[in-house]
């Protein structure tokens, strides 16, 4: 199982790239920046990948014939006020994978700013963190097949010497 990220050089994007990544277990994870390859680098890089997940700015634009036909995480990252300008970007490279016959499993946006990630490389807004991990754990299970026996349904480890409910009577 791989799973890889494209996005471009800017921090926040490499940021958003390795802390989603991070979220995937029991698969094997790149980051490729795709301002650094042609169209053959980029194929190369994703051919034996089960899902790309491809991280856009405001700004850029990703040819998506690079993307052979994959299944698709979308993100996006923005800056305050061109909220508006991603949602458009965003819209418009769904429509054009769609139509192309691309597999769209899911979307995301995040609001880039100096504080977004915290000490841990974490997406410091609860809210948005939980949105991403719940989308991320449902391609997880329901797309990907990924299935960890040693969780609970709450996505919770259990103890190394769990027995039941150990609470005391």
């Amino acid at each position: 199982m791989k799973i890889t990220a494209l996005t471009n050089s800017k921090p926040i994007n490499l940021q958003l790239a390795n802390y989603t990544l991070s979220l995937f277990e029991q698969t094997k994870v790149e980051v490729v920046d795709y301002t650094e390859l042609d169209s053959k680098g980029i194929l190369a890089k994703i051919e034996e990948a089960n899902l790309v997940i491809v991280i856009l700015d405001g700004g850029t634009v990703l040819n998506h014939d690079v993307l052979s036909k994959k299944s698709i995480l979308l993100m996006a990252t923005f800056i305050d006020g061109s909220e508006n300008k991603t949602n458009e970007l965003m819209k418009s490279t769904i429509a054009k994978l769609k139509k192309s016959g691309y597999t769209i499993w899911g979307t995301y946006t995040l609001l880039a700013t100096a504080d977004t990630f915290n000490s841990e490389s974490e997406i410091k807004n609860i809210g948005k963190r939980l949105d991403l991990i719940r989308m991320l754990n449902s391609i997880m299970f329901h797309n990907l097949k990924i299935r960890n026996n040693n969780k609970f349904s709450c996505g919770i480890t259990p103890p190394k010497h769990y027995v039941g409910d150990s609470i005391g009577y």
